[in-house]
Parts: C-alpha cells; sequence; structure tokens
C-alpha cells in the first residue's frame, strides 16, 4: 500500500506542468503584503484562485478584504 506521501508525490508528479503553470499565473499578480503602503492586486489574485478552485468543484470560496 503507498503512503500518503508517495501518493502526494505522484500526484505531483502528474500534474507538474498543470501545477506551474497555475503556480506562474498566480504569481504574476501584484499582491503586496498587509502593512506594505503600496496597494497590490490582492483582490485580483483572490477572485482568479476563487474562479480556479470553482472550477476544480468547490461550491463556496470567500474572498478577504486585506
Amino acid at each position: 500500500m503507498n503512503s500518503a506521501k508517495q501518493r502526494v508525490e505522484e500526484y505531483i508528479d502528474a500534474r507538474k506542468e498543470e501545477i506551474i503553470e497555475f503556480l506562474c499565473d498566480f504569481v504574476g499578480f501584484k499582491s503586496i503584503n498587509p502593512g506594505i503602503p503600496e496597494k497590490g492586486e490582492e483582490l485580483e489574485a483572490q477572485k482568479w484562485v476563487r474562479e480556479r478552485f470553482k472550477e476544480s468543484g468547490l461550491d463556496k470560496v470567500d474572498l478577504w478584504a486585506v
């Protein structure tokens, strides 16, 4: 029987390109950490992630004010 770690590694290996594409798109948003005076695109990044999660089958995804 596969261990949980093995199953996760196999899942990631099978979807490596998809995961890299997701992360490249996500880090393209100018989402600045709270407390830094410069305004970023936190809400746009959240909306983008929400849509990806909904596409994956999640019914409810909350957005948070930053």
